[in-house]
């Protein structure tokens, strides 16, 4: 400001001395510094936007590097809503999605029985929650889910059927938002997961193939496997992906397991176990690669050195076992069988005893027991059979038991194919073999 003080104390005209015009001139002049001086807004606006580049209306393309010949199919205006539609679901983490402070403001105009949340663990022998509606209900063409799977930060889920069809949905308060609908034709998604937040990945027995879809792009990409990495092994879980996603466990024939590059897609190293391997998880820290396998047995591997650092076997696994899952918080590990049986031992036994036994073994469910999970806190565990109608139950880790009301005995929920939890326990998600996918609200749960 020390040149408008000097300006005002020069002798004689300063207009004339500063800017050189004449007297005649000197209204308009004056006028002119003072909305600068003293702040006009329509002379700070055209100020700014004479030398301020359009940056909102500015496009910047980044050419892809591999083009899908699908793309041909559809026009510039379909890809741009499809792109829209993600950066939106992206952008706005639904506020109905995180649980209220008072749990009453959302179940006081319901007809559900309903109990506050007292404590912050989760409380045993009753699960209160909330059948909201279904997931796909929009969707009228119901077919057969062969998996399901809530995104890892955001209210997102895809859905997986045997009609070749991959859809994305987007949880909202009223009808769930279809965001993507794909139709792959020439392969038979059996195994998906989601690898980071913009990608899924897909593999199946059938085909010698994976393949990997692009959410930002709204397309998929076909990778051949790698050279010694050509089948899966039909009774697995298809594959693992590591919690940093740096590495993806391809289970594949004869006990063979093969780590890939999650970036690259190139073959890291190659583990063996005895028998088919069923199922492969890893540790919350990505130490250790949990494996269970045909012949009954636990594998423990230790993932940076690649070997095989402790080897068990299921306790009472008559047959091969089914299932398996470990708790987030790296406490408990829980094995499922062909009788029914669920085993659930203390994960820092089977690293260190030759013979562990379980310390609870769960006979609620009558039939083969396809899939286990922990929620994240590791405070219950969901347990389903896929040869029978309404075959769940879910588990209360503090105590042991399991919850008696879930499911209740007068809900028709059919035969469960898969199930999942989403990241932080607020939703539970059950994919039907009549093609639903029921979605329940867990009212202990703050968020997504």
């Amino acid at each position: 400001m020390k040149w408008l003080v000097d300006f005002y104390h020069m002798e004689g005209d300063p207009f004339q001395n500063v800017i050189g015009i004449s007297s005649n001139g000197i209204n308009n002049e004056t006028k002119r510094l003072e909305e600068c001086v003293f702040g006009s807004t329509n002379f700070v606006k055209s100020s700014i936007n004479s030398q301020k580049p359009d940056c909102k209306n500015a496009q910047f393309e980044k050419p892809s590097a591999w083009r899908d010949e699908d793309d041909d199919d559809e026009d510039e205006s379909q890809r741009l809503a499809k792109k829209r539609a993600f950066e939106e679901a992206f952008k706005n983490k639904s506020n109905w999605a995180q649980k209220r402070a008072d749990p009453e403001d959302e179940y006081k105009n319901s007809t559900h029985t309903y109990h506050s949340v007292d404590s912050a663990l989760l409380p045993p022998r009753k699960l209160v929650y909330t059948n909201i509606k279904d997931l796909n209900k929009s969707n009228t063409d119901l077919a057969r889910i062969n998996s399901l799977e809530f995104h890892p930060s955001n209210p997102i889920a895809f859905i997986s059927t045997n009609k070749h069809m991959l859809e994305l949905y987007q949880l909202q308060e009223k009808n769930h938002k279809i965001i993507s609908q794909l139709n792959v034709a020439d392969f038979k998604a059996q195994f998906s997961h989601f690898v980071g937040t913009d990608q899924i990945m897909f593999t199946s027995t059938t085909n010698k193939c994976y393949l990997v879809y692009h959410m930002p792009e709204s397309r998929i990409v076909k990778h051949p496997f790698i050279k010694g990495v050509d089948t899966f092994t039909r009774n697995a879980a298809g594959f693992a992906v590591s919690h940093n996603v740096d590495v993806i466990a391809l289970l594949s024939e004869m006990g063979h397991i093969h780590l890939i590059s999650a970036n690259s897609r190139e073959l890291i190293a190659t583990l063996k176990t005895n028998g088919d391997v069923i199922q492969a998880v890893f540790s919350n820290d990505d130490q250790y690669l949990y494996c269970i396998s045909s012949d009954g047995c636990i594998t423990v591997f230790d993932v940076p050195s690649r070997r095989c650092i402790h080897y068990v076997n299921d306790f009472g696994c008559v047959t091969h076992p089914t299932a398996l899952s470990l708790d987030p918080t790296g406490r408990f590990l829980a094995t499922g069988s062909q009788q029914g049986f669920v085993n659930l031992y203390k994960t820092n036994e089977i690293h260190t005893h030759e013979h562990p036994k379980p310390f609870k073994i769960y006979k609620n469910l009558m039939t083969v027991v396809n899939k286990l999970k922990f929620n994240h806190t590791g405070e219950f565990l969901v347990m389903s059979s896929d040869s029978c109608k309404q075959s769940v139950k879910v588990a209360h880790m503090g105590t042991q038991t399991v919850f008696e009301n879930f499911p209740f005995q007068f809900t028709k929920m059919g035969v469960i194919k898969t199930f999942d939890i989403s990241p932080h326990s607020r939703y539970l998600a059950f994919g039907m073999k009549g093609g639903k996918a029921l979605l329940y609200s867990l009212s202990h749960y703050k968020h997504f």
